[in-house]
């Protein structure tokens, strides 16, 4: 990890070598496409003068030396021009103590396509001059923060984002992500971000969004993974989110919503993966939801759904990951565990003592099953011997439940 310097604005250095990098490598093109291309002379120079003010404890820079930076780890290339066009710093375990000189004058020429500073450690403002990278087209801030030593309880500095109007610049940009970035004084953030002609993923998890109606029409045109978790946006899912008709992922889990899972969900035929776990959803689940027919994973825990758990389910036979934990279903249907074989994790633990039912032999059908928990509730009878059958599960999960006729602690099983 990245540390940072009581008087440092690391992720600006990085951005000045960054753009030296490829101000350099612009009068130094090759154009032969040959497997003899090599970086230029300048960008090993830019690279070994960031890597100098880098401690490196874990090696992971050891492979930075020689005279091709283009085989250097991190570093990826262009095979036909030797333009470095992608940085991958993730997870990296280093400490910046460089001096940051200017650098506003050197945006005039970049190839940088790819950048991954997730986990890194970072802290303080993103520098704007990022969105003079216009050729990007995947960037990760994600993640990133530092502890101030000598605190305690110890103060935890997240990277930040002031306003997010850097961003519009970068029109190619397809995956973003800045998860856990304080973006709590961003505004209009929402109506900039949807023009995006090209964006396909956005990742903006736990960021302290402040979240208003917006004024202008909501129209991510090529939005296919949307991750707005752990925000607050409101007592009310906003409805344009279900006019997103190509949506294959779509996470709005720990926003505090109540009410009932809004109808419009039904619109958005492509959907596979929806997570929206904790938060106050009541009322019984809406048919609508199952008319999700391709849906993979539904995570729906710590809510506040009632009754019973509808049959409507069944007709989710592409389900793989069905997590209906921490809420208030009274009963199973028929058919829940055995017709849905394509299931791998059922989690329906702790539905406060109503989720009533048996278990089927008929649950030997779910070969695919790797771990099943329904502890916690009032599940009846006998545990099946059809359990036996399944040869890819791992955790089984059965304590605090009536099987066998009585109430018992010790109905817990790990398979491994």
């Amino acid at each position: 990890m990245f540390i940072m310097g009581s008087s440092s604005m690391r992720i600006a250095a990085i951005v000045f070598y960054l753009c030296f990098l490829t101000f350099a490598t612009f009068h130094n093109c090759f154009c032969n496409g040959n497997s003899s291309i090599v970086c230029s002379k300048t960008e090993k120079q830019a690279l070994l003068k960031f890597k100098q003010d880098l401690k490196d404890p874990s090696n992971r820079l050891s492979s930075w030396a020689g005279d091709d930076c283009c085989q250097w780890s991190g570093v990826v290339c262009d095979n036909f021009t030797g333009h470095v066009h992608e940085i991958h710093l993730d997870n990296a375990d280093c400490n910046y103590n460089g001096n940051y000189p200017e650098y506003e004058a050197c945006w005039l020429y970049h190839h940088l396509r790819y950048l991954d500073l997730s986990n890194a450690g970072f802290s303080r403002a993103i520098p704007h001059q990022l969105g003079n990278l216009t050729m990007m087209r995947y960037l990760d801030l994600s993640r990133n923060s530092v502890f101030l030593q000598g605190t305690f309880p110890e103060i935890e500095l997240h990277l930040r984002g002031d306003n997010l109007h850097w961003v519009l610049g970068l029109l190619s940009l397809q995956p973003l992500d800045m998860s856990l970035v304080n973006l709590s004084t961003a505004v209009d953030w929402l109506e900039g971000i949807s023009t995006f002609p090209s964006l396909v993923e956005l990742h903006l998890a736990e960021c302290d969004l402040k979240y208003s109606s917006p004024s202008t029409t909501i129209n991510f045109t090529s939005i296919h993974i949307l991750d707005f978790s752990v925000n607050y946006f409101g007592p009310s899912i906003p409805k344009w989110i279900f006019s997103l008709n190509h949506l294959v992922s779509l996470d709005i889990s720990g926003w505090n919503f109540y009410g009932p899972i809004p109808n419009g969900i039904k619109n958005i035929t492509s959907l596979k993966e929806f997570y929206a776990s904790g938060n106050n959803l009541n009322s019984p689940l809406p048919k609508e939801l199952f008319n999700l027919k391709d849906l993979v994973s539904l995570g729906l825990s710590f809510n506040n759904f009632q009754g019973s758990i509808p049959i409507g389910l069944l007709n989710m036979t592409s389900l793989r990951d069905l997590d209906l934990s921490n809420n208030f279903f009274t009963s199973l249907p028929n058919g829940l565990l055995s017709s849905l074989r394509c299931l791998e994790l059922v989690i329906l633990n702790q539905n406060h003592l109503q989720l009533q039912g048996v278990i089927s032999g008929a649950i030997g059908n779910l070969t695919s099953l790797i771990s099943l928990d329904m502890s916690h509730n009032q599940v009846e009878g006998n545990i099946p011997r059809s359990l036996g059958k399944l040869c890819k599960l791992k955790t089984i999960d059965l304590s605090y439940n009536k099987l066998g006729g009585e109430h018992s602690s010790k109905s817990r099983y790990r398979v491994t």
